[in-house]
């Protein structure tokens, strides 16, 4: 293990230590390894929406992401991929939380939280991780929790696999966490009453102002330098 690996704290989701240095994930678009697939799939739902079955299928609000990261060097065992993959989503969460007035999947308030589900092909040629977020209102208990666990459990016996690792069995109180439709520089609540501005480079990230935007760049840039494609299922 090099000098500079390092270990991520107990609050992580992983704390198995490193073989990389940490600029290996939050300066990617430096590495020099080979390039992997990443897929991110945002759901979540407009406050205006009606509460129908209508609100999911190919037309259900969204947002996909396509990153094309490299790894930070050749010949990294399936673990180390998958688990330096994870934390480039990780470390970045920001990024990708605060991109639009998002609302629960399965009703109408405002979320604050998700649930993110990870699956991953370390062996591809390239390697590939399909990372799916499901905006939630609250998502340890209550009807919307059910419902979305009902639907991948679903989901996984239709297909004949094995229904993805939650990202948190923890319950949380969604009050101590900021709206996802707020700023990702400062993340006041207010900020998501008004019509914040996407990151001219990526088209994703959203900020009540040019200074929050300069605030958050030291974190933003790992995802953006990345040159993400964004598209959008939103109106």
């Amino acid at each position: 293990m090099s000098t500079s690996a390092y270990t991520p704290s107990s609050h992580s989701y992983s704390t198995t230590p490193r073989s990389w240095d940490k600029r290996a994930v939050t300066h990617s678009y430096q590495n020099k390894g080979p390039a992997m697939d990443m897929t991110i799939i945002i759901y979540g739902s407009k406050q205006s929406d009606g509460i129908s079955d209508e609100r999911y299928g190919d037309h259900q609000r969204r947002v996909e992401i396509q990153l094309a990261p490299r790894l930070p060097r050749a010949g990294m065992p399936p673990h180390e991929v998958d688990l330096w993959a994870r934390d480039l989503f990780y470390l970045h969460v920001p990024t990708f939380k605060h991109t639009q007035k998002w609302c629960c999947e399965f009703c109408n308030v405002p979320a604050r939280m998700s649930e993110t589900q990870i699956t991953s092909w370390p062996l591809g040629k390239p390697p590939k991780m399909n990372i799916y977020i499901h905006s939630l209102c609250n998502p340890s208990e209550g009807p919307c929790a059910n419902t979305l666990r009902q639907a991948t459990e679903l989901m996984a016996r239709m297909t004949g696999t094995e229904p993805p690792v939650r990202s948190s069995t923890i319950k949380e109180n969604p009050a101590e966490w900021p709206l996802m439709g707020s700023c990702a520089g400062c993340e006041a609540d207010e900020t998501s009453r008004h019509t914040n501005r996407a990151c001219s480079g990526c088209q994703l990230t959203r900020y009540c102002s040019e200074k929050c935007q300069k605030k958050h760049w030291d974190e933003h840039k790992a995802i953006c330098k990345l040159n993400p494609r964004v598209k959008w299922y939103w109106d």
